[in-house]
């Protein structure tokens, strides 16, 4: 009453005061009846209202009840060009570890519909309503990819400054979500939809399940992506969603061939029908509303039903299914021959026959001297591998796990390789395992022993032997004949004494 200005909405001073503190509104009605209703004609209050409370359900005007907590709830009122403005708080932002794994989401759900559903959900998404869901936009800061400038700017989008749309999931039939990163923004709500006066907003943090199935794809992408290139099944897949895709390309191009041709042909002024006809659907949503209303079913099954159902005009013969048996066959046609395009395309050569040509690798593996890979074979695993470490790299909601998880699976092979020989150096047997060694001190006391032993016997050879001391080199000649009579055979210089910490010894086992 107070939006369309009602004589009897208009209170006195101190009146319609229950209201705001939550009663209902016939007291409101009472006491504002009591004092200043004129005899107006109750169908002119009532064809007024009517028209007034269309103009608002039209405009998404109507109250939010916003609940920072159970029992911390506000109303707020959403009109066009002023926005309710909600924003996560303290006590709704999860823990820091728990921000890869988890999202925000404010829902909001209906309490008090005017107008009939259009459909079975809640909010009646049905085409031709014009605001089937609420407006919503919302401001958050930039992810660390964004901010750091390494991520292309065609993946990023600047909600800091300026507000980004939500999209809502359609999953929710009963309610509307509107998703945010685990750190939370504001949520502006520009308007409710069609036929709802008031709704309830709440923020909950949840875990969202696509980040462990994107990390699992990724990871099966990066590690598999060899085996895959060269599998059959992927090939025959790709050439029969290819030449789907091509079948369905060549009939639409068909199609609006022979419909322009039609047009210009037969219509009066058809060659500048199409462009306006264009440009008025691309700028007037309400006419593009309208058609989709007439043109198009509300549902895959009734389009079905439609095509089924159409027969011959003259001998009543079931055009629909035979339309829908020459396309199923076409369909499965070109699946076939894609299929097997494809696997010829991608195919790798034959293995040679005979003795084939090898090398031995620096790991000691034996390569074989084969055919190159082909081309095709080389792209589809590139394309492969770049998709998940693309899905690894925005699995999370936080940049830095992902970016970890990323240098984890380009480098598993390397930390694998170096933890098992870790493992296996550990795991193998050491001499003390075999036998008890002998310490140390004994070890060098007994190389001593005997190398003042062995330096003995071969005195007493060469002065047995003098003739012996001419078999040697003549620059070790006079070294040896000074070793046969006193025994002295090495000189230390004076500066070789200062071995800076270090023992040089000289053992002759």
């Amino acid at each position: 009453a107070e939006r369309c200005g009602f004589p009897w909405a208009q209170p006195e001073s101190g009146a319609l005061m229950e209201h705001a503190s939550g009663r209902g509104s016939a007291h409101i009605l009472r006491a504002s009846a009591a004092r200043r209703v004129p005899q107006v004609p109750l169908l002119h209050i009532w064809a007024v209202a009517s028209v007034c409370i269309a103009g608002v359900v039209a405009e998404g005007n109507g109250e939010l009840k916003y609940c920072r907590a159970p029992e911390d709830c506000a109303i707020m009122s959403v009109r066009r060009g002023f926005a309710a403005k909600l924003c996560t708080e303290r006590q709704h932002i999860p823990t820091f570890l728990t921000w890869p794994l988890r999202r925000m989401r404010l829902r909001i759900t209906q309490m008090e519909r005017i107008e009939p559903l259009a459909s079975g959900s809640w909010w009646g998404a049905g085409l031709g309503e014009t605001h089937s869901t609420p407006w919503l936009f919302y401001t958050a800061p930039a992810r660390g990819f964004c901010a750091l400038g390494i991520a292309p700017a065609s993946w990023c989008r600047d909600c800091q400054t300026q507000q980004c749309q939500v999209v809502a999931p359609w999953w929710s039939p009963n309610a509307l979500d509107g998703l945010l990163p685990p750190y939370g923004g504001c949520v502006h709500v520009h308007g409710l939809p069609k036929g709802v006066v008031r709704a309830e907003a709440t923020w909950t943090s949840e875990f969202d399940p696509l980040v462990p199935l994107m990390v699992a794809s990724g990871l099966i992408l990066s590690h598999a992506w060899e085996p895959m290139r060269e599998s059959a099944i992927l090939h025959a897949a790709i050439g029969a969603a290819c030449s789907v895709v091509v079948v369905v390309a060549a009939f639409l191009w068909f199609a609006f061939r022979q419909t322009r041709g039609l047009v210009q042909g037969t219509v009066p002024f058809g060659q500048s029908l199409g462009p306006l006809v264009m440009a008025l659907l691309t700028f007037i949503p309400t006419a593009r509303q309208a058609l989709l209303v007439y043109a198009m079913p509300r549902s895959g099954w009734d389009l079905l039903e439609f095509v089924l159902a159409w027969r011959d005009p003259f001998l009543h013969l079931p055009m629909g299914s035979i339309v829908m048996a020459v396309a199923l066959a076409i369909f499965a046609v070109s699946v076939v021959l894609g299929a097997r395009f494809s696997v010829r395309f991608f195919a790798s050569p034959p293995d040679p026959d005979g003795d084939v040509a090898f090398v031995i690798g620096s790991d000691g593996r034996r390569v074989d001297a084969l055919a190159p890979r082909p081309w095709p074979q080389s792209l589809l695993g590139l394309i492969i591998w770049s998709s998940g470490a693309l899905l690894l790299l925005f699995s999370t909601y936080t940049d830095m796990v992902s970016a970890a998880l990323l240098l984890l699976t380009l480098s598993w092979r390397t930390v694998a390789h170096r933890v098992r020989q870790r493992w296996m150096q550990s795991s193998s047997m050491r001499p003390e395992d075999l036998r008890q060694l002998m310490p140390r001190s004994a070890f060098v006391k007994e190389g001593q022993v005997s190398t003042a032993r062995a330096l003995l016997e071969l005195q007493d050879a060469l002065r047995a032997n003098p003739g012996l001391v001419r078999r040697v080199k003549e620059d070790c000649e006079l070294r040896l004949r000074r070793f046969a009579e006193d025994g002295g055979h090495i000189q230390v210089a004076p500066e070789l004494h200062d071995t800076g910490g270090k023992i040089l010894q000289c053992v002759v086992l």
